[in-house]
């Protein structure tokens, strides 16, 4: 029985029915839909764990496709906490950082604009603002469009090779490409690394005959597209 969402740690509401309990089968915070538990992070002495409630449930979905494209195994506990091996700790400190900085980074932007609006060199303020309004432009905006169309047919479609490749072309377009207008650059690289989860997906149900079909890629593409929708 599934507790915690895979993807953002969210526990799963439990029912009782019949002789046992059973959760529901799609997450309530990110619509992911685990039908079959997935392989967990063993218990043991050597764990680091990461206090995750206060995280949005789009930043929590990132970093568990960064994890699982570097391989790092996890599991999620009560109170959206992340538990990770110890010898990793370094990597996924980094991980975080980077999520973290990525967030900051807007913040930041946002107090440079408010000192620079008491300055008197206006100059300066154009220039600022000129820096704000940098964005991948239409072409951006065309890649985050083809990639919900990819992230779509490979959810219908997850064992055809050229609907993975496409996605994979798509997603190479995103990691390249500025955000497009409206789109922050944290939420941009969540995109990405969303769409290189649903690669590692497809990578590992073709590595292993007894993965059980394609049910993983099924999901990874079927939470990308969710992810992008309110976007395209």
């Amino acid at each position: 029985m599934i507790i915690y969402c895979p993807r953002c740690g969210a526990e799963f509401p439990t029912r009782f029915r019949g002789a046992a309990f059973e959760t529901d089968p799609k997450c309530a915070e990110c619509g992911v839909a685990a039908a079959e538990p997935p392989a967990m992070l063993a218990p043991s002495d050597a764990e680091v764990t990461y206090g995750l409630d206060e995280w949005p449930v789009v930043d929590r979905a990132a970093l568990t496709a960064a994890l699982t494209a570097d391989d790092i195994p996890y599991r999620w506990e009560t109170g959206v906490v992340l538990v990770v091996p110890e010898p990793v700790e370094a990597v996924v400190d980094g991980i975080l950082d980077d999520l973290e900085g990525s967030a900051e980074v807007g913040d930041d932007a946002t107090d440079d604009d408010d000192d620079e609006a008491d300055e008197d060199d206006e100059a300066d303020e154009d220039d600022e603002a000129d820096d704000e309004i940098d964005d991948g432009g239409e072409e951006a905006q065309a890649a985050m469009s083809d990639l919900f169309l990819a992230a779509d047919r490979v959810r219908h479609a997850p064992s055809d090779p050229d609907l993975a490749d496409e996605l994979a072309a798509v997603a190479e377009r995103v990691g390249a490409s500025l955000p497009p207008y409206g789109v922050e650059a944290s939420t941009w690289r969540q995109m990405h690394d969303l769409a290189v989860a649903v690669g590692r997906a497809g990578d590992d149900d073709a590595g292993d005959a007894d993965a059980g079909d394609d049910d993983a890629t099924a999901e990874s593409a079927a939470a990308l597209r969710d992810f992008l929708r309110p976007y395209v």
